[in-house]
């Protein structure tokens, strides 16, 4: 009646108008005015989305070249790590997310990615469901290897901002991967805590290559440093970590240490890695953050560490993925067109035809895994 009684302007003539004729005028009228505000109201959301409408129309994923899942005609894996910044459900359902992941990952043929800063223990599966069942246009189009996805998550490694943070890893099954274990590292009862985030530790057999894979994500260095003794602490831990993970896994050469460092691998304070004979395997110099103000990025907070055992399955193929991380349904501050994280997604490229130690994964340890 509102709308009608702000546009219904007529008035009566000579009053001689009988009520059967104003209820049929007072009817068209309503009919009438109706249609012109919400011919209005549409109008005006057209133009409020027109310029992401134009955006999505313009924007398609690039045709890259399929990864054939071999190097010099062996078989090998692609290992990633991901820091997706306070990654929840209510993230992982924008569909902008859910493309870039899924075809970050199906675009470069990663067969196992490990993920920090998980808010909550479903976003990452439905990553995996839309790998498995695509609904978006890009999943559903792409004709390379679509992969069988499985998942696991952790229990809660700590506290970030307004959560508990998880780790996950995601792996491809069609790509012979078998999960065997993962757990937790515990404080022990008399110890202070050696992290603030308990490393992630996940078993796996790739075909014949089995490996310890540690999904860490450490203690940022806080706003002016302040943070940065915290770091260091943590950083002059990962060794101990080593031998704890030695200690559990006897005869296990195979080990990938990778996350969020919040430090660059080529600091002094990454001797102590190198020392246990540990190689940093991403591109020296490359920076692994990103922001749509500073696409190139400044900083390198991410690295995939390799054992002495494992450099002999390196390929010596290793990236950043700085490409295609954006899409126009992610917003950008009171814009449009943001990034899926702050970090961008590093990989390591493993063969897989053989297995350089004697270790047996499948055989679960029965005690918590404490440092």
């Amino acid at each position: 009646m509102g709308i009608v009684n702000s546009c219904f302007n007529c008035e009566s003539q000579g009053g001689e108008i009988e009520e059967k004729e104003v209820k049929s005028i007072y009817e068209v009228t309503e009919t009438t005015c109706m249609n012109k505000h919400l011919s209005e109201s549409t109008e005006n959301i057209i133009n409020m989305l027109e310029p992401i409408i134009t955006i999505i129309k313009s924007s398609s994923r690039p045709q890259v070249t399929q990864f054939n899942f071999k190097h010099k005609n062996k078989g090998v894996v692609r290992i990633a790590s991901w820091n997706v910044e306070r990654f929840d459900e209510e993230k992982a359902n924008n569909p902008g997310v859910r493309e870039v992941v899924c075809m970050t990952i199906l675009e470069n043929g990663f067969g196992l990615v490990a993920f920090q800063e998980l808010a909550d223990k479903i976003a990452l599966g439905k990553i995996c469901e839309e790998l498995n069942t695509p609904s978006l246009s890009c999943t559903k189009k792409w004709h390379g290897h679509r992969g069988e996805w499985k998942f696991v998550v952790s229990e809660s490694t700590g506290r970030m901002y307004r959560s508990n943070e998880y780790n996950g890893f995601l792996y491809d099954t069609s790509q012979g991967i078998t999960f065997n274990h993962s757990e937790l590292l515990e404080k022990s009862k008399k110890a202070p805590k050696a992290f603030t985030r308990a490393p992630f530790i996940g078993t796996f057999k790739i075909k014949k290559f089995d490996c310890v894979i540690v999904s860490v994500h450490l203690k940022a260095t806080g706003l002016g440093n302040e943070d940065l003794s915290r770091l260091q602490e943590e950083i002059d831990k990962v060794p101990e970590l080593i031998n704890a993970i030695e200690q559990r896994y006897p005869g296990e050469e195979d080990i990938i240490i990778l996350g969020d460092f919040n430090l660059d691998p080529l600091k002094e304070d990454f001797d102590i890695l190198r020392k246990k004979d540990y190689d940093n395997c991403l591109p020296v110099g490359e920076f692994t953050n990103i922001s749509n103000n500073n696409p190139k990025g400044s900083q390198t907070y991410d690295h995939i560490w390799i054992s002495n055992g494992t450099r002999k399955a390196f390929s010596g193929n290793s990236g950043v993925i700085r490409v295609n991380l954006t899409s126009p349904l992610i917003p950008n501050g009171w814009s449009w067109g943001g990034v899926v994280s702050d970090h961008c997604p590093v990989w390591t490229e493993l063969c897989t035809g053989k297995d350089y130690d004697s270790a047996d994964l499948g055989v679960i340890p029965d005690t918590n895994f404490t440092l």
